[in-house]
């Protein structure tokens, strides 16, 4: 991996769930250049055993404020999110994909194939077509800063990655076996962010 080391890239996404997958795909489809690193063998290993493998691909409320009203005080953070890309927009994104959906009581939209594999499969095809560089089995250990900001991550084996942007989509603490471990709290508590308990 030396060969990236003098690699200055447009974004670096850290964590390759489905988070850091649309945030790589959305990035190179505005014209960056993308690496999106996952320590794990493969990408989207917790979004495989969601739903029961089925995977709850979204709510299919369709109304913005009626959907947030269900976070209470908390969907104020997520409506300007929300706002640019609801629901709407992620059925239309799978489904223009090929993947088709239905709705379940409750308004849980799940694939037709009652597979993850079909949602991971879509996300996968997306990097693909969007020239994302992917680096499995790249566990980072620390984030390095100059004057305060993010300049390079260090993987484990040392190798430095440099970009202008980063996206740390690492996920939280709920599923360890899958990678979810809280590395992401760890390495910004090291740079000075204040941690609030998860």
């Amino acid at each position: 991996m030396n060969n990236l080391d003098n690699t200055i890239w447009d974004v670096a996404v850290i964590g390759g769930g489905p988070a850091g997958m649309m945030s790589a795909g959305t990035a190179a489809q505005h014209g960056a250049r993308v690496i999106l690193l996952e320590k794990n063998d493969a990408l989207g290993k917790k979004l495989l055993i969601t739903g029961g493998g089925r995977c709850n691909v979204t709510n299919a409320e369709q109304d913005v404020r009626t959907l947030l009203e269900k976070f209470k005080s908390d969907g104020k953070f997520l409506f300007s999110t929300f706002a640019q890309f609801a629901v709407a927009e992620t059925l239309q994104f799978f489904n223009s994909r090929g993947m088709e959906t239905k709705i379940e009581p409750g308004l849980r939209v799940f694939p037709t194939s009652d597979k993850s594999q079909s949602v991971l499969n879509v996300l996968l095809e997306y990097l693909r077509e969007q020239h994302v560089t992917v680096l499995s089995h790249s566990p980072v250990s620390k984030l390095k800063t100059v004057e305060n900001k993010i300049s390079a991550v260090v993987l484990a084996d040392g190798t430095e990655i440099k970009a202008k942007m980063f996206i740390l989509a690492t996920g939280g603490l709920s599923r360890p076996e899958t990678g979810s471990t809280g590395d992401g709290f760890t390495w910004l508590k090291n740079i000075g962010h204040t941690i609030i308990k998860p």
